[in-house]
C-alpha cells in the first residue's frame, strides 16, 4: 500500500498505518462498481469457510466502519473473529473507529437490538444523542489502552 497516496490524504500516521495494518491482514473484495471517494478500503477478511466484507472510510476524526457483512452464513462467529481483528489492530494503532448500526431487513439476519449488542460486545458505545430506537445509531469506539 502506498501512504502517500491521495485517498490517504488528511488521514493521520496512526490513521494510515491502521489501514496498512488492515490490508496486511485482508484481501480486496473483487467489485466491478466505482468506489466514492470518501472510501479508504474495500476488503474481505477471511475466516476460513465463510468471509467478512469490511469497507472503511473517512469519519470525522475517526475511521468509519461503512460495511461489515458476514458473506456466510449468520451467527457462524465469522465475525465476531473479524471484528476482534479490527478492533485489535484499531486499539494498536490508537485510531477511534465509528459505524452506523444498520441491521439487513432480511431473512436469517439478526435483529437490529442483536446487533448493538454485537457492537457493544466489541466495546462500541450509542453516541450519546442517538438512541436504540433510531434507524441506524451512530456507534462509537475509542482505542482501548492497554496498561502492561
Amino acid at each position: 500500500m502506498n501512504i502517500s497516496n491521495d485517498v490517504y490524504k488528511g488521514l493521520s500516521h496512526n490513521q494510515k498505518a491502521f489501514m496498512q495494518a488492515l490490508e496486511e491482514c485482508t484481501s480486496p473484495r473483487k467489485t466491478t462498481s466505482l468506489m466514492p471517494s470518501f472510501i479508504l478500503a474495500d476488503r474481505v477478511y477471511d475466516a476460513g469457510d465463510h468471509a467478512v466484507q469490511i469497507t472503511m472510510g473517512k469519519g470525522n476524526k475517526r475511521l468509519s466502519l461503512y460495511e461489515f457483512n458476514n458473506l456466510g452464513s449468520p451467527r457462524n462467529g465469522n465475525a465476531h473473529a473479524a471484528m476482534r481483528c479490527i478492533t485489535a489492530l484499531a486499539d494498536e494503532h490508537r485510531v477511534g473507529l465509528q459505524l452506523r448500526a444498520v441491521a439487513e431487513l432480511s431473512d436469517g439476519n439478526i435483529p437490529q437490538s442483536e446487533l448493538i449488542r454485537f457492537y457493544e460486545n466489541h466495546r462500541f458505545f450509542l453516541q450519546p444523542q442517538d438512541n436504540r430506537e433510531s434507524i441506524g445509531p451512530i456507534m462509537l469506539r475509542p482505542p482501548q489502552h492497554s496498561w502492561f
